[in-house]
């Protein structure tokens, strides 16, 4: 029964930070809008920050399962990176204020959500460099030296300023970026093969 009654106060309070934003919603509302006291609020919730790391976390959580869920289907590492970035564009296209939470770009999250927003975009980092590594062991990507991790970080950087960074609204819904890094991540395995190609040339011809 708690369990259930901390889910609502969550749904309740991301339709609502949401809709009127973190600043302008009340705890009175959220627990108005669960149909509890606001006494009651607080013996599940001590502030309302904390509420909003809740539904943060609560969220990234529900995100990376729909994303490993949906990854399986991937054939390829690189068809999983493909997903990937689609999933993730219409996951902050429909979500838009848990974008502007992760984007924090005036600092007003950053004094209580620090850590939170940390484990989210490593977790994100984490699930690139999980489709990168399996890319480069069933041949659809060839990062050269480039550690999976490096190349994960880079392109999260692509992805964060797409989706939930200083991102403009008709940039919504757009794949540009999307066929940009697909573009980048061909370009590097076409150069890596090709680089390939030319030592074992050379390790073909005549000894000196």
């Amino acid at each position: 029964m708690a369990e259930d009654r901390r889910s609502r106060i969550l749904d309740a309070a991301k339709e609502r930070f949401g809709h009127y934003g973190f600043r302008k919603t009340g705890v009175d509302e959220i627990a108005g809008a669960v149909g509890i006291s606001k006494r009651t609020l607080y013996e599940e919730f001590p502030s309302k920050e904390k509420i909003l790391a809740e539904v943060l976390l609560h969220e990234a959580q529900v995100f990376s399962s729909h994303l490993a869920e949906k990854l399986h289907q991937g054939e390829t590492g690189l068809a999983q990176i493909e997903m990937l970035l689609h999933l993730t564009r219409d996951y902050f296209d429909q979500n838009p204020f848990l974008g502007k939470v992760l984007g924090d770009d005036k600092g007003m999250y950053a004094p209580f959500l620090e850590d939170e927003i940390e484990w989210v975009e490593h977790g994100i980092v984490r699930i690139i460099a999980g489709c990168l590594r399996r890319g480069t062991i069933d041949g659809s990507i060839a990062l050269g030296a480039s550690e999976p991790g490096e190349a994960a970080t880079a392109i999260f950087v692509v992805l964060r300023g797409f989706t939930y960074g200083a991102r403009r609204e008709e940039q919504r819904g757009g794949s540009y970026w999307i066929d940009f890094t697909l573009r980048a991540i061909d370009a590097c395995t076409s150069g890596e093969r090709r680089s390939a190609a030319r030592r074992g040339d050379a390790g073909d011809g005549p000894a000196l």
